[in-house]
């Protein structure tokens, strides 16, 4: 099934459908870190399900109200509970709420980034006594669980895959991780982190940073960043971690240079509604470095399998003005420019803020979205309002020829 990703957020195509007979269709955001389906208040009231009052509620409501059926696609799930409900400000257009996939734990989330795809997997035990089939994961060893795993998978996973066994903390996944800094033969401690297809950014609290991160005061940190979350735009530090590795297999998964929010724990509560994440989650892994990978996450025998994208995630060509835009920090910034181009002549550079495009904001538009606007008949004019160091000016770049 086809998904859409925007500011780092997985998009599902939905329907729910209410016991009253009414429906609404739209997209739900695939979320690995939230631990029940939760829909808008708007999509609550469409539904008729009963009526809410969201009365000194921040953020989320906690409730229980059956389904008739939630449809993914071509994937129908009947008598499926909504298990809170959201503040219509924070979700876009379009979007319907929060679908948590531990809900179908029966069966792998494959989950592939680079080619929008993703699918719900039954098991094939066929391989396996039934012994081996029918007992739980929670009461397997470790080892036990990869194999059983990879073969009740196999069809779904490549030659590359790596296992990253995982424990859950109500119903979400905690994997164990580690920063590292090769270049000064450097290791933190171990990390536990939430693994949070939700979150645009990978996170970590700042009350773990100094035990167990020692080194970070020594790298580049950005101060006071807009960063995106599900529970609004938050204001966070920002840093580049120079190695991060999952997993305690040999070798882990490792990636270099992921880019990592700092903020204090309270920023960010827990959607179970009970206050703050425990002190034993140290952060979030979220789509800074997930979407590196295909994968496909077992519940039932709680394996984490890591795959590296089937194809690199598509670059974007130099637009008209000279320059190429990505979404860092939750804010439209500058990726890259072409020497000699407009906006290199216009004193532009890499990592500025863009904040407007010809009068137009750009905290809901995508990557692409912001780009097009870019676009026009050659030798005509664009105005953007772009922000470096707390200061603001409004440059104006001459089209060149189309791309």
């Amino acid at each position: 099934m086809s998904i859409r990703v925007e500011r780092g957020h997985v998009l599902v195509p939905a329907t729910l459908r209410s016991f009253s007979g009414r429906s609404v269709s739209g997209t739900l955001v695939l979320d690995t870190g939230a631990p029940v389906l939760a829909v808008a208040v708007r999509v609550w009231n469409q539904l008729q399900l009963d009526t809410l009052v969201m009365d000194g509620v921040s953020f989320m409501k906690r409730v229980r109200r059956p389904l008739a059926a939630l449809e993914l696609g071509s994937a129908r799930i009947p008598d499926l509970p909504i298990g809170g409900v959201f503040a219509d400000s924070l979700l876009g257009p379009g979007e319907l709420g929060l679908f948590a996939p531990s809900l179908i734990d029966d069966r792998a989330l494959v989950l592939d980034y680079a080619n929008r795809l993703w699918a719900m997997v039954p098991p094939h035990f066929a391989v396996l006594t039934s012994d081996a089939a029918s007992a739980s994961g929670a009461n397997l060893g470790r080892g036990a669980r990869v194999r059983r795993s990879r073969a009740a998978y196999a069809a779904v996973l490549g030659p590359a895959a790596v296992a990253v066994p995982f424990r859950l903390y109500q119903s979400r996944i905690l994997v164990e991780a580690r920063v590292s800094e090769p270049d000064h033969d450097w290791r933190g401690l171990p990390l536990t982190l939430l693994v949070d297809t939700g979150a645009s950014d990978c996170v970590l609290f700042s009350d773990v940073m100094a035990e167990r991160v020692s080194r970070a005061p020594a790298w580049p940190r950005l101060r006071d960043v807009a960063v995106r979350t599900m529970l609004g735009t938050k204001r966070m530090d920002a840093t580049v971690l120079p190695l991060l590795a999952i997993g305690e297999g040999s070798p882990p998964v490792t990636l270099e240079r992921i880019e990592a929010g700092i903020t204090d724990r309270g920023s960010l509560p827990d959607l179970e509604g009970e206050g703050t994440l425990p002190e034993r989650v140290h952060g979030l892994l979220g789509s800074t470095f997930l979407q590196r990978f295909r994968l496909t996450i077992d519940y039932r025998d709680q394996v984490l399998w890591l795959e590296p994208a089937s194809r690199p995630l598509p670059r974007l060509v130099a637009t008209q003005v000279g320059l190429r835009l990505e979404r860092r920090w939750g804010e439209m910034r500058v990726a890259s420019l072409k020497a000699s181009s407009p906006a290199a002549r216009a004193g532009v550079v890499v990592g500025d803020v863009v904040l407007m495009i010809d009068g137009r904001t750009l905290d809901d538009l995508s990557v692409e979205a912001a780009e097009r606007l870019l676009e026009g008949a050659p030798a005509s004019d664009v105005d953007l309002v772009v922000g470096r160091e707390g200061m603001r000016r409004v440059v104006r770049l001459r089209r060149g020829a189309t791309r």
